[in-house]
């Protein structure tokens, strides 16, 4: 098979977002989706676990105060 005849092949796979728009944009929605819910669980669960970790280690004095008073204002509202 010649070289053109491999691209001409090529071409529907590689633009099958211009031919079938509606397609990319459900995927690029729905990756929009997972991204959001990654960012939200981070936001959720790591941050404040780490904020855990970190009021709790009482060898680095200066981050371990820094933290309690964030938590602490942030429990007064």
């Amino acid at each position: 098979m010649s070289s053109l005849e491999h691209d001409v092949e090529r071409i529907p796979r590689e633009f099958e977002y211009v031919i079938h728009p509606g397609k990319h944009l459900l995927l690029t929605y729905l990756r929009g989706i997972v991204y959001g819910l990654g960012a939200l669980t981070a936001a959720v669960v790591v941050i404040p676990f780490v904020v855990w970790v970190l009021q709790k280690l009482p060898w680095v004095p200066i981050v371990g105060d820094f933290v309690n008073g964030v938590v602490e204002r942030v429990q007064q509202y």
